[in-house]
């Protein structure tokens, strides 16, 4: 098998980052089991932006990316309850992240933050700032057995006393057992990080590799029934298996036997996710099917047209994730074999949208108004 490149400072914020952008069946039963909610699959999940501008002191300002930020919006309501998610693979000192994880909700509030007037008395009238503070957790890769479960925010402020919970998801009180009788498939690629310590004998010994293969052909064999229940969608599927192959590549870097043993299961060789993602798109589209000579042409005119919603917003999600990169409609055109013009019309109805409905980005406003 070729060696897997993964080139990454952060694969595992990456990971979790791409989960959490590109797949809503994966999202929803995370959010439940963290914050204790009960959406459903009819629920609409919309994503926002993840960078956000820190001022520093001196007044520089930094830019910051949240690993996860995105809106829910139960079936048949309207209102949204914000969702902010961050990945830590360290041991690290807990209040340290704490700290974090205020400054990003704290930008994340300001960011939607409101100013509005109202009336105290008969004439004097008060300037009010809101401030919405998004519901915020953590996923600890690793941590240490007196790690807490829960962290508090707790605010002393001129008017009163304030403060609210941060959950606390530790991988290591989950096996893969309890993963699938939850539906936590979105901590599949990060199952590993429970083996960790065993990985060097496990590389060594044939005995201890077979056990793990075993263990990744069960994982494997679950997640395709998963699928073909649908539970999971068939891009979901593909990419649980990517992410686990680049979870595997770097938390075994030095085990060479390990990384060809959950490679070899979970999928083989994986040079580029964003590469693989287009091609899982697109064969689930059934483009990629007798793929005749001069079928392209005739495929990219009427593939505008013909799209059902789902695959529309599906493209316009692809979209907005690689405008927000800086990519221009000729690139991504190229990428996502569509023509120029009905790339341009998204992203012109996504900047409308968005200076319409505000900074939160919705691919089924950006659909229908592309419709209208």
């Amino acid at each position: 098998m070729t060696e897997t490149v993964f080139e990454s400072k952060t694969p595992y914020d990456d990971v979790c980052r791409t989960l959490l952008l590109e797949c809503d069946d994966l999202v929803l039963p995370l959010i439940n089991e963290i914050f204790g909610e009960g959406f459903s699959s009819g629920d609409r999940v919309i994503r926002r932006a993840n960078e956000h501008y820190m001022e520093a002191r001196g007044g520089a300002e930094g830019k910051r990316i949240t690993d996860g930020l995105l809106s829910i919006v139960r079936s048949g309501e309207r209102d949204a309850r914000n969702y902010h998610i961050e990945c830590e693979s360290t041991r690290g000192n807990d209040g340290t992240m704490l700290i974090r994880i205020f400054e990003y909700a704290a930008q994340i509030a300001l960011d939607d933050g409101e100013v509005g007037t109202a009336v105290q008395g008969a004439c004097t009238e008060q300037v009010i700032l809101r401030l919405t503070f998004p519901n915020s957790a953590l996923i600890c890769l690793r941590s240490k057995r007196t790690a807490a479960g829960q962290w508090r925010i707790h605010l002393q402020t001129p008017g009163g006393e304030c403060g609210y919970e941060v959950p606390v998801m530790h991988i290591r009180d989950y096996t893969a057992e309890e993963l699938f009788a939850k539906k936590l498939y979105f901590l599949i690629p990060f199952y590993l990080f429970n083996l960790e310590k065993e990985l060097p004998a496990i590389d060594e010994e044939e005995k201890k590799l077979e056990d793990l293969k075993d263990i990744y052909g069960k994982i494997l064999e679950k997640l395709s029934e998963a699928e073909e229940k649908g539970e999971i969608s068939t891009f979901s599927f593909e990419t649980l298996k990517d992410m686990t192959v680049k979870v595997a590549y770097h938390l075994a870097e030095k085990q060479e036997q390990v990384k060809k043993g959950i490679g070899e299961i979970m999928g083989g060789e994986v040079l580029d996710f964003e590469a693989k993602r287009i091609r899982d798109a697109a064969r689930m589209e059934g483009r990629m099917e007798g793929r005749a000579e001069g079928r392209m042409e005739g495929r990219m005119e009427g593939r505008a047209e013909g799209k059902t919603e789902g695959e529309g917003l599906k493209l316009i999600k692809q979209v907005y994730i690689k405008r927000k990169k800086g990519q221009k409609p000729e690139v991504i055109a190229e990428a996502l074999e569509e023509k120029v013009s009905y790339i341009k019309k998204i992203c012109v109805a996504i900047e409308e949208t968005d200076s319409e409905f505000g900074a939160e980005f919705d691919a089924e406003q950006v659909y229908h108004k592309i419709k209208k």
